[in-house]
């Protein structure tokens, strides 16, 4: 079977209508990402150099709060503790050439749509009270 952008495009769409959004990325470069919180209007969330279950249930916790919220960290020194005891940080990056992630799947996916894009860091909770 041979490679289709269209088609795979209308999976990934398939997919965002029926969950809400996705997490993709790169396993071997440990950058991954949600696509589909544009369309809500909410930031897409990015995270790296993290192991890929990690940063699966990561995004998709925060991804889920999210959308239940309808917002996500207004305030980005908030914090979201309690998950694989890491306290998460997120911060607003620019979107445009200097971005971990550019074009690709986001702007098919939303061509005429502004693109916003948090990174999530998760350090570690030793030492806390």
């Amino acid at each position: 079977m041979s490679f289709d952008p269209a088609r795979t495009l209308a999976d990934f769409r398939d997919r965002i209508r029926q969950h809400g959004w996705i997490i993709t990325g790169d396993a071997d470069n440990l950058v991954f990402y949600t696509a589909g919180l544009t369309a809500l209007g909410l930031p897409e969330l990015l995270m790296r150099k993290m192991p890929t279950p990690v940063a699966h249930l990561t995004l998709n916790t925060l991804a889920g709060r999210s959308m239940v919220e309808g917002r996500l960290h207004p305030n980005l020194a908030e914090t979201v503790e309690g998950i694989f005891g890491l306290e998460f940080r997120v911060r607003e990056l620019p979107w445009g050439p200097q971005a971990p992630i550019r074009g690709g799947l986001l702007h098919s996916l939303y061509p005429h749509l502004p693109i916003s894009l948090q990174e999530v860091h998760g350090v570690p909770l030793f030492g806390k009270d």
